[in-house]
């Protein structure tokens, strides 16, 4: 089972309701993390019942509480991760071309071939 995230937006005006929230979102079946935003909950863990949890913090926190967002969170490969902080630190060296040729020729010729002097 994939793990997901739930967004359930509320107005949490003061510290007991923030408290209830928090504790009615962590003692949900499957709840890995919580997390309070700005009129959010945030709630990621596998095989979580949003409905349900929606419904319990309806009735113990605020009535008005609303459902913005499911997703499912994909987990990295760890080789994947891997692979992509190698692709980004790759060290391409400088490629030097060897140099030109040279050739050496001189006029004199230690072992002539011809024996005319």
């Amino acid at each position: 089972m994939e793990s997901q995230k739930i967004v359930i937006g509320m107005q949490l005006s003061s510290h007991k309701d923030k408290s209830k929230a928090l504790k009615i979102a962590s003692l949900a079946r499957g709840v890995t993390s919580v997390v309070l935003k700005e009129g959010e909950v945030v709630v990621e863990g596998e095989g979580v019942d949003s409905i349900q949890l929606l419904t319990s913090m309806r009735k113990k926190v605020s009535r008005h509480a609303s459902l913005v967002s499911v997703e499912e969170v994909k987990k990295k490969d760890p080789a994947d991760e891997l692979f992509e902080a190698m692709k980004k630190s790759y060290y391409y060296p400088y490629y030097q071309p060897p140099p030109p040729p040279y050739v050496y020729s001189s006029m004199y010729d230690p072992n002539p071939s011809c024996s005319i002097m």
